[in-house]
């Protein structure tokens, strides 16, 4: 029973993560687009406009100490429009780098390290549980 427990373990990690990031009907993307980028938005909007309210006054009253942009609200709603739908790249490189590392081992495993150590786990087994079959 372990030897097939093992071999199910290492059929399921030969096989490649399904990238949801590509499915409009998924579940999570739904969930991203009708949630989280309004929420993303909303909040976007109220900073933006106070971030150029600040470098509107900042231009005419000396009591705001620091430097300021006058294109500062400007700016950062145009980097957070970028930011936010990039966001979700993040999630789909990490897939496809996942896939292609377990697609790596995987074929360098199948070919060289299986047969070997399949063989050393049965009798390892058949060693420490003399009472035990293996099916």
């Amino acid at each position: 029973m372990a030897v097939n427990q093992n071999i199910t373990a290492i059929e399921y990690c030969s096989h490649p993560i399904i990238n949801f990031t590509i499915d409009d009907g998924n579940v999570w993307n739904r969930l991203r687009n009708e949630l989280f980028i309004p929420m993303a938005v909303l909040l976007l909007l109220p900073g933006a406009v106070l971030a150029q309210v600040r470098a509107i006054v900042a231009q005419g009253s000396p009591a705001i100490v620091g430097e300021v942009n006058p294109f500062e609200g400007i700016i950062r709603s145009i980097v957070a429009i970028f930011l936010i739908p990039g966001s979700y790249l993040v999630i789909n490189y990490g897939i496809d780098v996942a896939n292609s590392i377990r697609h790596t081992i995987s074929s360098s495993f199948s070919e060289s390290l299986a047969p070997i150590c399949m063989n050393r786990l049965e009798v390892f087994y058949k060693t420490c549980f003399p009472y035990k079959r293996s099916a």
